[in-house]
């Protein structure tokens, strides 16, 4: 019998702390100044590497600390050829441009 109160204490327990837990907690993210569809140069330059690099884009979409970019001569890109989509970490960028839109 005592058996079975413990049961059913143990079930209650674990229902009343599942109820009373709170949401998931994630960590924020820091905004980006730019937005879906703004033109941006990005300037990056990686450690331990002999170089750096900057890339135009068009951004198409932003998860987190990366960003969807669609080089500007591919846009408007000609008959038969693909569009090319990259995704770029903003980890290393130390400089960014927004182009005025046009």
């Amino acid at each position: 019998m005592s058996n079975r109160w413990v049961v059913l204490a143990l079930v209650v327990g674990v229902v009343a702390g599942y109820s009373l837990a709170g949401s998931v907690v994630r960590a924020q993210a820091e905004p980006l100044p730019f937005g879906v569809g703004d033109t941006v140069t990005l300037r990056n330059v990686h450690a331990g590497t002999a170089g750096e690099w900057s890339v135009e884009c068009s951004v198409r979409e932003i998860q987190g600390i990366y960003v969807k970019c669609v080089p500007p001569e591919r846009m408007g890109s000609s008959f038969g050829a693909r569009p090319v989509e990259t995704w770029r970490s903003m980890r290393f960028v130390v400089e960014i441009q927004k182009h005025e839109r046009r």
